[in-house]
């Protein structure tokens, strides 16, 4: 049985300005989700996205167990066609998680 409601949401306040298309990065370490094989649970390509205006900000697991973070900043909402401003890669949710909310200050719009 699934412990997945029981895990807070890693990124919690995300500004007005952004639309928010999917948050489901949970709060659960690699290692927690490998040993209760929950792996897929909780890492994948789709934790979170959002936009706003003019950026797509999106964050994701790559790979297996072996993976890693990735977050990508694009200047528009084409994944396809829209330039890539950054991409951020780690394996440490903390670093990413610090990375990720100084990204949706930095490019948040005043309302």
């Amino acid at each position: 049985m699934s412990n997945y409601e029981n895990h807070s949401l890693c990124i919690k306040d995300i500004p007005n300005s952004w639309n928010v298309a999917k948050n489901e990065w949970r709060n659960v370490s690699l290692s927690e989700a490998i040993a209760q094989d929950e792996f897929y649970t909780y890492f994948s390509e789709d934790l979170i996205q959002v936009t706003n205006s003019k950026y797509k900000l999106d964050l994701g697991w790559y790979g297996e167990e072996d993976g890693q973070y990735v977050i990508y900043l694009f200047d528009g909402h084409d994944w396809n066609e829209s330039p890539c401003l950054l991409k951020f890669e780690s394996k440490d949710q903390e670093e990413v998680r610090a990375k990720f909310s100084q990204l949706l200050a930095q490019y948040s719009e005043v309302l």
